[in-house]
Formats: structure tokens, C-alpha cells, sequence
């Protein structure tokens, strides 16, 4: 998109996915507001459904955004998109890549060109606002920055010519986006290992997401309740529960387990989801064991 929020100019009211707890994205050349969460899409609104007011404004940045300031900055340039609306039709993901690699000058796009790419071109790479990965509340969030700044700076430098890596960040300091730019993995392991031991994360110890959904809160609020009930007393650690954003109608809650014997975990827990089976049967309960990815 263009730009992840879009607000009213008067009351700064933001506009939300009816769906979903999160702000629309605003797509200007499509002239409309998607949520890429749900898929929702609406037309740009006439006018404020808080205030009336007739105007309004758009934040942050989106490839669309960038691509716009590109064209601006080196208008001789031709400048190959790649992101989630560009490769949405079949084949489309082959066609960019084989534009940009016979006539392209920049590729811009998110984190899908980051990995797996080999151009000889590449004389530099640029990585516009790593702070935004760091930010998530996921214990994977320093890795996963680390992990993306190596990668994409890997795009870079395949052949004969130099490449260079610029990295766009308030927190240029952090000792992920340090290393990561020293391409000092060694370095990065040993200290993040240090953190996640001294935290009690992954890989020292084990955990199970589960996430339970219902349209109604009431109904969400009291089963989440007895299955934690039934959880707190036994041989692990229980997180939680917490709550998530709505997606698609369903409001959600997390209840998050950790401990050092995984084999016991799942018997135990499997136990108590099995004699409660009836009474949970109007919540949707998600359980994944080993989670990439923690909300």
C-alpha cells in the first residue's frame, strides 16, 4: 500500500478494519482502504464517520510510498515493484524478477525479496526501517532482524562489483542491527543466547501457543477462564492469558505454556483440553507446539 494509516485531519480519528482491531491501509493508486489482515476493501470515505470533517490524512509508509519518493529522488530510473499487491496473479512473482534482472534499475519491495535472490547487478541495498521488526512483541523479533538484515544484505556484491548495505534506523546502536551490518553472526549468537537463557526462552526451555477465538467476548472471556484454571496447577509455566487483536470478527485471547519437558507438556495439556472438550465446544482453540511466532 501507500501508507499504513489513514486519519481524519480534524478529530485524528483513525480508520479501523470493521473486522479486525487494526488500521486500514490506504492502496492511492487503487484510490482505496485495505485491511491486510482480513482482505476487507472499502472506498476512500467522503467524509469522517466520527466528525464530519472532509479531509483527511495519511502516515507512515508503504512500497507504493517509497516508490513515489524513488521516482522523485531519480526519475531516470526504472523501478520494479515487488510486494504482496504486485504478486498476487499467478506468475507474476517470475515476471518482476525477470524484469528487473533484463531492464530493471531498483527493486523495491518488502520482506520477500529479502531471501533466496541472486542478481549480478546488485551494487547496493538498502533496508528502510528496522526498527519496525524489533518492535513486535515476539522473543523471535531481534533474531528475526538479525536474520533479515543478513539476508538482504546477501542480494548484494553476487558477482564481479562492490555492493554497499545502508540501514535506516532510530536504534542504530542495537546490537542486532550492529552485527548484522559486521556480519558478525558468531558474535550475535553467543549474545542473544545470553538474553534468552537469563529470560527462560527458547531453545532453554519449551512452549505451547494456544490461542482461543469466538465472536462473542463474553463467551471468549469465560471459557478462556476454566481452560486456565485447569492449566495453572500443573507442571509447567502458564502465560497469560493475554489478549490479542480481533481478526475477521473473532476476538482472541493467548495463553502461552513453557517448561523443560516438552513430551510431558503435551500429555498434560492434551489431558485437560480432552476433558473439557464439551464444554469448549463453542470457542475455536488453536495449539501449536514449538511456535515460530508468539503475538
Amino acid at each position: 500500500g501507500y501508507a499504513p494509516i489513514f486519519t481524519c485531519a480534524n478529530c485524528f480519528e483513525v480508520k479501523m478494519c470493521k473486522n479486525c482491531d487494526i488500521s486500514m491501509s490506504y492502496h492511492r493508486s487503487d484510490h482505496q482502504l485495505v485491511c491486510h489482515m482480513c482482505g476487507v476493501i472499502e472506498y476512500l470515505p467522503t467524509q469522517c464517520d466520527h466528525c464530519g470533517h472532509q479531509k483527511f490524512n495519511h502516515s507512515g509508509f508503504g512500497t507504493q510510498k517509497v516508490e513515489d519518493e524513488l521516482h522523485k529522488l531519480i526519475p531516470q530510473a526504472k523501478i520494479v515493484r515487488m510486494d504482496s499487491d504486485q504478486v498476487s496473479k499467478k506468475g507474476s512473482h517470475e515476471r518482476l524478477l525477470n524484469e528487473f534482472e533484463l531492464s530493471g534499475d531498483i527493486l523495491l519491495g518488502t520482506q520477500m525479496i529479502a531471501k533466496g535472490l541472486d542478481f549480478h547487478r546488485v551494487t547496493l541495498v538498502a533496508v528502510l526501517n528496522a526498527d519496525a521488526m524489533l518492535a513486535r512483541s515476539s522473543y523471535r523479533a531481534i533474531e528475526d532482524t538479525f536474520n533479515l538484515i543478513n539476508q538482504v544484505s546477501g542480494r548484494g556484491g553476487r558477482g564481479d562489483l562492490a555492493s554497499e548495505l545502508i540501514v535506516q534506523s532510530f536504534d542504530a546502536k542495537h546490537y542486532a542491527i550492529v552485527l548484522a551490518c559486521e556480519n558478525e553472526y558468531i558474535r550475535f549468537f553467543n549474545l542473544e543466547m545470553k538474553y534468552r537463557h537469563l529470560a527462560n526462552y527458547p531453545p532453554y526451555s519449551y512452549m505451547i501457543k494456544i490461542i482461543i477465538s469466538a465472536k462473542n467476548m463474553e463467551v471468549l472471556e469465560e471459557k478462556t477462564a476454566l481452560l486456565y484454571q485447569n492449566l495453572k496447577d500443573l507442571s509447567f509455566d502458564v502465560i497469560g492469558p493475554s489478549d490479542l487483536i480481533k481478526i475477521n470478527l473473532f476476538e482472541r485471547k493467548q495463553i502461552i505454556l513453557r517448561g523443560k519437558n516438552l513430551e510431558r507438556m503435551i500429555d498434560e495439556y492434551t489431558q485437560v483440553q480432552n476433558e473439557l472438550l464439551s464444554k469448549l465446544h463453542n470457542v475455536n482453540v488453536l495449539v501449536d507446539v514449538n511456535p515460530m511466532e508468539i503475538e
